[in-house]
């Protein structure tokens, strides 16, 4: 039996980014130092995407996954993030 997903956040997803700390500039400026600023990264676990939208400003392309369907529709919408 495999263990299920417990859903905690899709109830709240409109207003999680309310709730959510914001990551220092200098932890993506380190990022955007190890591999070239045209790649693709993937954010896992991305929620609603405040940290992929910091990722986007300095990748190509930036695949942003959540396992709460609700988490990635709240999402602010990014030209640079599938």
């Amino acid at each position: 039996m495999s263990p299920q997903f417990h859903d905690h956040f899709s109830g709240v997803a409109n207003r999680y980014t309310d709730f959510r700390p914001h990551y220092p500039a200098t932890l993506f400026d380190y990022l955007a130092t190890l591999v070239p600023q045209s790649s693709t990264v993937w954010d896992c676990a991305a929620g609603n995407g405040q940290a992929t939208c910091d990722l986007a400003a300095r990748f190509g392309k930036v695949i942003a996954t959540d396992a709460s369907r609700e988490q990635i529709a709240s999402a602010m919408p990014h030209p640079k993030i599938e």
